[in-house]
């Protein structure tokens, strides 16, 4: 603290790099919110919670037969990620009677990600502080904490595999880059391949990073010199071509037109249209104070020398990012969905910012981790809140459903329809109630316009979720009456009809 001090009061060049100790002051950022969210997995009473947790807790199969039959109904509706079910299959059986000890076991998978991809930060800007400067960003995005919470979503899984195939052929492709050698480190590329297919694997989504890291190495090829850097363009072009030849089996020989996948249409423009929107409303929005930062940085910084793996990284991150936003645009550009986009901004902002963040002020230096600091607390306090409650008013709708007479004769005795504007809640609540107090509730009817509740008579009940989408209420009029409320649910009842 005291060499800190000195600095501040100093006055020296901005052309003078902050020392270590100064340099340390990013962990503040980074490791405030992970303790945060430690702290709640370890002090608060967590339950299983939505998504798909059901699916596996439920099941009294081997860990073989969960692989097998997993995979068989993934491929019934279109998806294909074997790594993934192969995961959830082993861990969910190990933590079977004890989902606390599963979010803690997903915190050090959260940690080692951010690890990896903090590494990889560190050695492309070859900056001490460049990985808690990158994790410190990736903790400013909100949704990024939906990996520490949601056990059954599977993007913190192809994250992982991705940032160890990207670390493995950066360092691959280091001595190409230092000394322009034309050989490449066959081992290390062999081994690094086999981290890509298995990102692929845990989600189809991930071939972007296949398609960003074969585009980054055939641009580079351009912009440094095809001659020089020949190999490298070949490697890309191949990586490039084999990754396009995955996203064509997925999508039109494993998909083509079944339940689930077949929602994902490449023409849906309107779709399409509106996740863009929401990209721009909700994802720029959060990535914007580290731009600001760093348009208020970059004036007081000095250009440094490059080099072509920086070049590289540059391109990476940049054809990462944005190849995974285009291929979630006509899906989700929200929701645990997005995470990845987290881990590819911070690598942007990382090695833009990193390499000229000794040239600044040191008291300017201080201010933004600072700034990190209080963003964190935010974002990651808010994160951690809105989880909190959400498993606090899930368990209490729960055992409200399981114990209130009317709902439970009309709904299981008397067939009545429920429907919900949260999607995986729809068939996660009800099953998970049934296991926790023994009864049989049917699968809720998933409905995104309100209108649909109105004019079918068979619906007797709406659970609606304030955080699944804009729903205009007042259709609901004085029709409804809501029987259940709390921060992230409200049941209502059908009270009369319109006439």
């Amino acid at each position: 603290m005291s060499n800190i001090i000195k600095h501040w009061f100093s006055g020296k060049s901005r052309q003078e790099q902050p020392d270590i100790s100064l340099a340390n002051i990013w962990w503040l950022p980074a490791l405030v919110p992970l303790f945060l969210v430690l702290s709640s997995l370890i002090s608060k009473v967590w339950a299983w919670g939505l998504m798909d947790d059901h699916a596996f807790i439920m099941s009294t199969e081997t860990i073989w037969q969960q692989m097998v039959n997993g995979i068989q109904g993934l491929l019934k509706t279109g998806r294909f990620f074997p790594v993934y079910n192969a995961h959830a299959a082993v861990f969910y059986t190990l933590f079977h009677s004890s989902p606390k000890a599963f979010l803690i076991f997903r915190w050090f998978e959260v940690i080692l990600t951010l690890g990896v991809w903090g590494c990889l930060a560190a050695v492309i800007s070859r900056q001490k502080y460049a990985a808690p400067f990158f994790i410190a960003i990736a903790l400013s995005f909100y949704k990024f904490y939906d990996a520490f919470f949601f056990l059954s979503t599977v993007e913190i899984l192809g994250s992982l595999f991705s940032g160890l195939a990207f670390l493995l052929f950066y360092r691959s492709l280091a001595p190409v880059f230092e000394t322009s050698r034309t050989g490449l480190k066959t081992s290390t590329i062999i081994c690094a391949s086999a981290f890509l297919l298995l990102s692929f694997l845990s989600k189809e989504t991930f071939v972007a990073a296949g398609i960003a890291l074969g585009a980054s190495m055939i641009v580079f090829a351009a912009l440094a010199g095809f001659k020089k850097f020949k190999n490298v363009f070949l490697l890309g072009t191949l990586i490039l071509a084999l990754s396009l030849v995955y996203a064509l089996i997925m999508k039109f020989g494993i998909s083509k037109d079944l339940t689930y996948s077949g929602d994902y249409r490449l023409t849906d423009f309107a779709r399409i249209n509106f996740n863009l929107r929401v990209w721009l409303n909700k994802v720029l929005v959060n990535h914007s104070p580290w731009i600001a930062l760093t348009l208020i940085a970059f004036p007081f910084s000095a250009k440094q020398p490059s080099h072509p793996g920086l070049l590289f990284g540059r391109l990476l991150a940049f054809f990462a990012y944005f190849g995974y936003a285009i291929i979630i645009l006509p899906w989700n550009s929200w929701g645990h969905y997005v995470t990845p986009l987290a881990l590819f901004f911070a690598l942007i902002i990382t090695l833009i910012l990193a390499p000229r963040l000794k040239t600044i002020p040191v008291s300017l230096f201080i201010i933004l981790a600072i700034t990190g600091l209080l963003l964190n607390t935010v974002i990651g306090g808010s994160a951690v809140n809105y989880h909190e409650t959400y498993q606090y008013d899930t368990m209490n709708l729960q055992r409200w459903m399981a114990k209130n007479a009317v709902f439970k004769h009309e709904v299981i005795d008397n067939g009545a329809t429920v429907r919900t504007n949260a999607f995986e809640p729809g068939y996660a609540i009800p099953r998970l109630t049934n296991m926790n107090y023994g009864k049989t509730f049917p699968d809720f009817i998933f409905t995104s316009n309100v209108r649909e509740i109105i004019v079918d008579p068979g619906t007797l009940y709406y659970l609606y979720n304030p955080y699944s989408g804009d729903q205009n209420l007042e259709l609901l009029g004085g029709m409804w009456s809501p029987m259940f409320v709390s921060n992230h649910w409200v049941m209502f009842r059908r009270i009369r009809y319109a006439n």
